[in-house]
C-alpha cells in the first residue's frame, strides 16, 4: 500500500494542506521547524487508515484550531495497483467514504480492510519510530520488549505470558507456602477448623445447661397456673358478696316497675309528656286554620292583575322581532341618507369632469352608443398604438437631425495623419543612441507633443465621422443627400402607417383630427383617466339606486306591520318606529306584570297547599292521640292522660335503674349470666370476717403469682439467650464446609502451579519459534547501519541484549553501548518487528520522527540507505526539522514536503 496524495481541509493546525498532484514516492521526507505540524501529519495519516479517535469533536486533540469541521482525504495505491480514495470527517460524529473505481462505500469510522491485521494501538507503538521511544531501550529488558511487541501485539485484552505465569505463582503462594510469612488461605482454613472443634465442645456444655433450665421453666409455669386458679376462686366469692347480690336486687326492682307500667305496646304513640303534647296539638290546629283563611284572602289581588294581559298585547309581543329589525334598519338608513347625498354630489362632480375631458378629445358630444364604444377601447392596446406612432415620429426627427449633422461634420484628412506620423518619426530618430549633443533631445521634446496633437485630431475626426456614418450608412455610400431623403421618406411612411392604425382603433368615435395627428402618451393617460371616471360614475349611480330601494322597502315593511297590529302610523319612518317601540314597551310591561302576578299566585297556592297538608297532619295526629287516651281512660280523655302519665313514670324509673347498672357494670350481660348461675342457693350474704379473709387470700395469691411470673421471665430469657448460641450440629456443618473448602484450595494451589509451568513452557516454545526470524532480520539491519561493526544480536538468559561483531571484540551488552548505538539497535529491532507483523499482507507505511539526532554522519548516511532500501517494500515517511538532512534524503530519491 502506498499513499499517493494527502489533502487536509482542516486537521489541527493543518488547513487547506495538499501534498500536490504529483504522486508521493515510496520514500517521503517531511521537513519543517518545530510546531510546524510534522507530528500532526502522522496522526492525520493514522486517522485516514484507522478512523478518527476520540469520536467527539470536543475531545479530539486535532480538532481544527479555526473552528471548522475536521476534514481529511487521501488517495491510496494498493499492491494490486487499485486506487482507493478515502475521506473522513468529524461533525457531531465521525463519517467516512471509500471510493474504489466507480463504487463508493460508506466507512463510518471503521478501519480500512487492508490494515485490520494490525490494531491501531500496535500501529502507533511499532510503526511510529520516535526519539522518545528509542530512549526507552535503556530501561527495558529483551523479555519485556518481546512481551510488548511479539507476545501481546495481536490482542489488546491479553497480558504477556510471562506476566500471567508470575500472577499464577503469586496466587499459588497466597494459598500456601512452606514458611509462615504472608497471608496463606490454606493455613488459615486449618486454624479455623481447629477453632471450630474447640467451639463444638463448648456448645455441648451449653446444651446440657439449656435442658435443665427448660425443665425448671415447665415446673414454674404449672405452679403459676395453680396460683391464678386459687386467686380467681377467692375473687368470685368476693364478687358474689359485694357486686352480684346488690345488682340482683336492683334488677328485681326494675322488673316490678315494668309490671306496674304494663305492656309497652299500650303506650306506643303516646309522647313522653302526653298532657303538654295534647295541649300543643290543639293550639297548632287552631293556628293553622287561621293562617289558611288569611292566605286565601291574599290571593284575590294578584289573580285580578293576571287577567289584565290580553290578545292585543300578545300580538305586539309576537311582532317584537319585526319591530326590532325595523328599528335597526331605520337607524341604518339615517347614515344611508347621508351617504346618498354625498353620492349625488360625487356623481355630479365626476360627470362634470368627464364631460370636460370628453370635450378635449371629441369634436361634439358623443351619443350613448359612442360612449359604449369608447368604453370598449382597451387602454393597453391604445397605449401600444400611440407608442408606435410616437416612436415613428421620433425616428423621423432623429434621422433629419443626424442627416444635418453628417453634412456639416468634417471628414478626416490624410494630411493630418501624415504630419503626425512624420513628427513622431523625426522625434524617434533624434533620440537614437549615439547622439552626444543636447539639441537633438530638445527638438525631439518639441516634436513629440506636436505629433501627438496631429494624431489625436485625426483620430477624433475619424471617430466623429464613423458615428455619423453608423447613424446613416446609406448617406455615406451615396456621398450626397439622396440617401438621406430616401430614409426620411421611409420614416414618414412609418409615421403615416402608425397614425392609420391609431385611427382604425378610434374609428367609431368623433375624435378630433389634431388629437390623432399629435397623439402622444398623454392621450393614453387621458383615455385611462376617462375610463376610471366613467367606472366611478357607474359605481356611484348603482350605489345610489340601491339606497333608494332600501328606503322604499323599509317604508313598505313599516306600513305592513302597522296594518297587522291595527296601529295608525305617521308617514315619517323614524316617527313610525318610535310609535311601534312605545307600544312594544307597554305590552312588555303588561306581560311582566301578568307574569309577576302568576308567580305570586303560584307561591300563594303552594303556601295554601302546604298549610292544608300541615293542618291535616296535625288534626290526624291529635285524633290518634285522643283515641289512644280514650282506650286508657275508659272513653275519657282526661282519665287517659292521668293513667298514661303514671305508667310512663314507672317505665322511665325501670329504664333508669338498668342504665345505672350498665354505667356501673360495663359487663352487664356477663353479670346477668352469673346471676342466672347463682340461683337461690348462692344468694346468701357473706359476713365481714369471711369477706376480709377472702381479700387477704387474694392478696397473698397475687404476691405469689408476681414472684412466679418474674421467675418464668428469667428462665425464658436464659433459655432464649442460650438457644441463640450456635449448636454442636451447626458447628459440625461449619467444620464440614471448611474441610471441603480446604480440599478445594489445595487442589486450586496445585492447579495454579501447574498452569504457571504450562504457560512458561508454551511461552518458551513461542519465543523459540518467533525470535530467530525477528533477531536475524534485526541483525541484518544493524550490520547495515554499523557497516559490519556489529553483525549479530543475541539475547541472554535474563533477557538482556548483546551485540557481536568483528570490531566488537566479543559480546557487548546493550546497556554499555553509547546512546546512538543503543538507538540504532532498537531501530533495527523495530524494523524487524514491522516485517514480521505484516508478512504476506499489505505493507503499512512506517514513520521515522527525528531518530537520527544522536547518530554520526556515516551511520546516518547508512541509515538513510537502509530506509531507502526499506522503501522498496513499504512506504517510509521521515519527519525532521534539519533541512540538510532533507536535502540528503532528496538525493536518495525522497519526495520532499515542506511545512512552515
Amino acid at each position: 500500500m502506498r499513499l499517493e496524495r494527502i489533502r487536509a481541509r482542516a486537521f489541527g493546525r493543518l488547513e487547506e494542506f495538499d501534498s500536490g498532484e504529483e504522486p508521493l514516492t515510496s520514500l517521503t521526507v517531511v521537513v519543517g521547524p518545530n510546531e510546524s505540524g510534522k507530528t500532526t501529519l502522522f496522526h492525520l495519516l493514522s486517522s485516514i487508515i484507522y478512523g478518527l479517535y476520540p469520536t467527539s469533536r470536543d475531545q479530539h486533540p486535532y480538532a481544527p484550531w479555526s473552528g471548522r469541521d475536521l476534514d481529511v482525504e487521501a488517495d491510496l495505491r494498493m499492491d494490486d495497483d487499485e486506487l482507493w480514495s478515502v475521506r473522513r470527517r468529524l461533525l457531531t460524529s465521525p463519517t467516512g467514504h471509500l471510493t474504489r473505481g466507480d463504487r463508493e462505500e460508506p466507512l463510518r469510522n471503521q478501519t480500512l480492510s487492508f490494515a485490520t491485521h494490525v490494531t491501531r494501538e500496535v500501529f502507533h507503538q511499532v510503526f511510529a519510530l520516535t526519539l522518545a521511544e528509542l530512549a526507552t531501550l535503556e530501561s527495558e529488558a529483551w523479555s519485556e520488549i518481546q512481551d510488548r511487541l511479539i507476545g501481546a501485539m495481536g490482542a489488546r485484552d491479553l497480558v504477556p505470558a510471562r506476566s500471567a505465569a508470575e500472577v499464577l505463582e503469586v496466587e499459588a503462594r497466597g494459598l500456601w507456602r512452606p514458611d509462615r510469612r504472608g497471608r496463606q488461605e490454606i493455613r488459615e482454613l486449618g486454624d479455623r477448623v481447629q477453632s471450630a472443634s474447640t467451639r463444638r465442645r463448648q456448645a455441648l456444655d451449653t446444651d446440657r445447661l439449656l435442658r435443665g433450665s427448660m425443665r425448671e421453666l415447665e415446673q414454674t409455669r404449672e405452679e403459676l397456673k395453680e396460683a391464678k386458679l386459687l386467686r380467681e376462686r377467692q375473687r368470685l366469692l368476693i364478687e358474689r358478696a359485694s357486686t352480684l347480690l346488690p345488682a340482683k336486687k336492683l334488677l328485681d326492682r326494675a322488673a316490678a316497675l315494668d309490671e306496674e307500667a304494663g305492656p309497652a305496646q299500650e303506650l306506643d304513640g303516646i309522647p313522653p309528656d302526653p298532657v303538654g303534647a295534647h295541649g300543643r296539638l290543639v293550639a297548632e290546629v287552631a293556628k293553622l286554620q287561621r293562617r289558611l283563611e288569611r292566605a286565601c284572602a291574599e290571593a284575590e289581588a294578584p289573580r285580578e292583575r293576571a287577567t289584565r294581559f290580553g290578545s292585543a298585547e300578545e300580538r305586539i309581543l309576537g311582532a317584537r322581532a319585526d319591530i326590532e329589525d325595523l328599528r335597526a334598519e331605520v337607524a341604518g338608513l339615517k347614515q344611508a341618507r347621508t351617504r346618498l347625498a354625498a353620492l349625488e354630489r360625487e356623481t355630479q362632480d365626476r360627470r362634470r369632469r368627464a364631460d370636460s375631458s370628453l370635450s378635449e378629445l371629441f369634436a361634439r358630444d358623443i351619443t350613448e352608443s359612442e360612449e359604449r364604444a369608447f368604453r370598449r377601447i382597451v387602454p393597453s392596446e391604445l397605449h401600444h398604438r400611440v407608442t408606435n406612432a410616437t416612436r415613428a415620429r421620433d425616428r423621423r426627427r432623429e434621422r433629419e437631425v443626424r442627416s444635418t449633422l453628417l453634412r456639416a461634420a468634417p471628414r478626416p484628412s490624410a494630411r493630418t495623419l501624415v504630419a503626425g506620423a512624420a513628427s513622431g518619426l523625426a522625434a524617434a530618430a533624434l533620440l537614437l543612441p549615439g547622439a552626444e549633443a543636447a539639441w537633438p533631445r530638445v527638438i525631439a521634446a518639441v516634436l513629440a507633443p506636436v505629433s501627438a496633437m496631429f494624431l489625436a485630431r485625426w483620430w477624433t475626426m475619424r471617430e466623429a465621422f464613423k458615428r455619423g456614418e453608423r447613424g446613416g450608412p446609406s448617406d455615406f455610400a451615396t456621398g450626397g443627400d439622396g440617401g438621406t431623403s430616401e430614409g426620411v421618406a421611409d420614416d414618414a411612411e412609418s409615421v403615416e402607417s402608425a397614425v392609420r392604425e391609431l385611427r382604425k382603433l378610434l374609428a367609431d368615435l368623433p375624435i378630433r383630427d389634431d388629437v390623432v395627428e399629435d397623439a402622444g402618451p398623454e392621450l393614453s393617460v387621458t383615455v385611462a383617466r376617462l375610463h376610471e371616471l366613467l367606472d366611478e360614475l357607474d359605481a356611484r349611480t348603482s350605489e345610489a339606486d340601491r339606497s333608494r330601494e332600501a328606503f322604499d322597502r323599509a317604508h313598505e315593511r313599516l306600513a305592513t306591520v302597522g296594518r297587522g297590529l291595527g296601529i295608525d302610523l305617521p308617514p315619517d319612518d323614524s316617527a313610525a318606529v318610535h310609535v311601534l317601540e312605545g307600544k312594544l314597551r307597554e305590552a312588555e310591561k303588561a306581560e311582566e306584570a301578568a307574569k309577576s302576578a302568576r308567580r305570586e299566585l303560584e307561591s300563594l297556592d303552594r303556601a295554601q297547599d302546604e298549610l292544608r297538608s300541615e293542618l291535616e297532619a296535625r288534626a290526624k295526629e291529635l285524633g290518634s292521640l285522643e283515641e289512644t287516651l280514650r282506650k286508657l281512660g275508659g272513653d275519657n280523655v282526661a282519665a287517659g292522660l292521668e293513667a298514661a302519665e303514671r305508667r310512663r313514670r314507672a317505665r322511665e324509673r325501670a329504664e333508669q335503674i338498668r342504665e345505672d347498672l350498665t354505667r356501673s357494670h360495663t359487663d352487664l350481660d356477663e353479670l346477668m349470666a352469673r346471676l342466672d348461675e347463682l340461683g337461690d342457693s348462692d344468694g346468701r350474704s357473706m359476713g365481714d370476717d369471711e369477706l376480709a379473709a377472702a381479700r387477704i387470700a387474694v392478696e397473698e395469691q397475687s404476691d405469689r403469682i408476681e414472684e412466679l411470673t418474674g421467675r418464668v421471665k428469667e428462665l425464658e430469657h436464659e433459655c432464649a439467650r442460650t438457644g441463640e448460641q450456635i449448636t454442636a450440629d451447626q458447628i459440625d456443618g461449619e467444620i464440614e464446609a471448611l474441610e471441603a473448602e480446604l480440599t478445594h484450595l489445595k487442589a486450586e494451589h496445585d492447579r495454579k502451579l501447574l498452569l504457571a509451568h504450562l504457560i512458561r513452557a508454551a511461552d518458551h516454545r513461542f519465543r523459540e519459534e518467533h525470535q530467530p526470524d525477528v533477531v536475524r532480520k534485526a541483525s541484518e539491519y544493524l550490520k547495515t547501519i554499523t557497516s559490519g561493526r556489529y553483525d549479530r544480536i543475541t539475547v541472554g538468559e535474563t533477557g538482556d541484549f548483546y551485540v557481536r561483531g568483528p570490531g566488537a571484540g566479543g559480546a557487548v551488552e546493550a546497556s554499555s553501548l553509547s546512546t546512538g548505538a543503543q538507538q540504532q539497535l532498537y531501530l533495527a529491532i523495530r524494523l524487524a518487528v514491522m516485517s514480521h507483523l505484516d508478512e504476506g499482507r499489505e505493507r503499512l507505511p512506517a514513520f521515522v520522527d527525528e531518530t537520527f539526532v544522536n547518530w554520526d554522519d556515516s551511520r546516518r548516511a547508512r541509515g538513510f540507505d537502509l530506509l531507502h532500501e526499506l522503501s522498496q517494500t513499504r512506504q517510509v515517511f521521515i519527519m525532521t526539522c534539519h533541512a540538510p538532512w532533507a536535502d540528503e534524503l532528496a538525493e536518495h530519491g525522497a519526495h520532499r514536503i515542506d511545512l512552515e
